[in-house]
């Protein structure tokens, strides 16, 4: 996915939210942490946050409550050439030649040697070095051990930015030795007020800017990002009508898409985010199917597709829509802690209710 253009409100949808402002008077008084922990739902707008502030800390102008976006190191960052601008991601660069693990999903010991050996460095192109770990769950127990020394003695001048939806995985001290700052996300009432200012143009029926909302679940750093990178709305359908595909074809089939969504290995962490986005979706749906059936239809996420939902729900029983929105949680939680994405996922489409031929009674 994409990062969203930089604009006029450069700090995103929170840009006002007391969490932001906080941080943007930090940066404008010279007094950002050199470890700072940015916690909060996936999708709420972490990584562009801490983008922005690696842009502050560098920026070449006066210290101010937003960089300036214009000048040659502001550039740079935006397009992830900064030499003192440092992005540690699962799968990333270490210093030994013969290690390949772009398919990792954890930051592992080897590039924390890396992120060491770096911070060590004078910076290259500015007074001050930034490093962003995205996410700081995924630091392996080994790996967190080794990066504790650096974070509670960081060299002048450098500052860490840990990114987290998962808080709690993190260890105690590596927590302890950051300054916190958290992230809520407003609701979906307040999306759905911003789509009707940012979006009303793209949908203009209440019902689908209702229904961005509810995916959106009020994380406005992820619409944002969602509508830059398409139509959300159709990435959902498709979503929908694979799942709805899969429900009536054979286990063959079903398990040829296991292994195209799986892959034959662990996978990646971008893979992994892109597996647990679909199961979110099929979530939704099923979650959707659920409150039709128990008569609630006025509170499904789907409301512009409610005739589909209706429909869906008259033919399974409330057993079995329970039963795999079960099953849809525990494999995500399973995905989590890294298990095989090929295998669970085999599991999860096997066990996929098969809808009735006629609608139930």
């Amino acid at each position: 996915m994409a990062d969203a253009d930089f604009g006029a409100n450069a700090w995103g949808p929170l840009a006002e939210s007391a969490a932001v402002r906080a941080l943007r008077g930090a940066l404008a008084e010279g007094r950002c942490p050199h470890a700072l922990l940015i916690s909060g739902p996936e999708g709420i707008g972490k990584r562009r946050l801490a983008l922005m502030l690696a842009r502050g800390l560098v920026c070449e102008r006066e210290p101010a409550e937003r960089p300036c976006l214009d000048c040659r190191a502001c550039e740079r960052v935006g397009r992830r050439l900064h030499a003192d601008v440092e992005l540690v991601e699962p799968g990333g660069l270490c210093d030994v030649s013969d290690h390949d693990h772009p398919r990792s999903a954890d930051i592992r010991i080897c590039q924390v040697r890396r992120l060491e050996r770096i911070c060590s460095l004078t910076p290259f192109e500015s007074p001050t070095r930034a490093i962003i770990i995205d996410p700081a769950d995924r630091i392996t127990g080994e790996a967190s051990d080794a990066f504790l020394k650096t974070l509670e003695e960081p060299p002048a001048g450098v500052h860490f930015i840990l990114l987290s939806a998962r808080e709690a995985r993190l260890s105690e001290t590596v927590r302890s030795r950051c300054r916190a700052l958290s992230l809520s996300p407003p609701g979906a009432a307040a999306a759905a007020d911003w789509l009707s200012e940012h979006g009303a143009e793209r949908y203009p029926q209440p019902e689908q800017r209702l229904e961005l909302a509810n995916i959106s679940r009020g994380r406005l750093g992820w619409l944002e990002q969602a509508l830059a990178d398409g139509d959300p709305l159709e990435v959902r359908g498709s979503q929908i009508a694979q799942l709805r595909s899969l429900s009536t074809a054979p286990a063959a089939e079903r398990l040829s898409t296991a292994e195209q969504l799986g892959g034959r290995g662990p996978g990646g962490a971008a893979a992994l985010r892109d597996i647990d986005f679909l199961l979110s979706a099929w979530a939704d749906w099923f979650r959707d199917l659920w409150l039709a059936s128990a008569g609630l239809p006025e509170r499904a996420t789907h409301r512009w597709r409610l005739d589909d939902v209706r429909k869906d729900a008259a033919r399974y029983s409330e057993d079995d829509i329970c039963a795999f929105l079960r099953t849809l949680q525990e494999t995500r939680e399973l995905l989590r802690r890294g298990a095989n994405p090929r295998l669970a996922l085999e599991v999860l489409l096997l066990r996929l209710p098969r809808p009735s031929e006629t609608p139930a009674a």
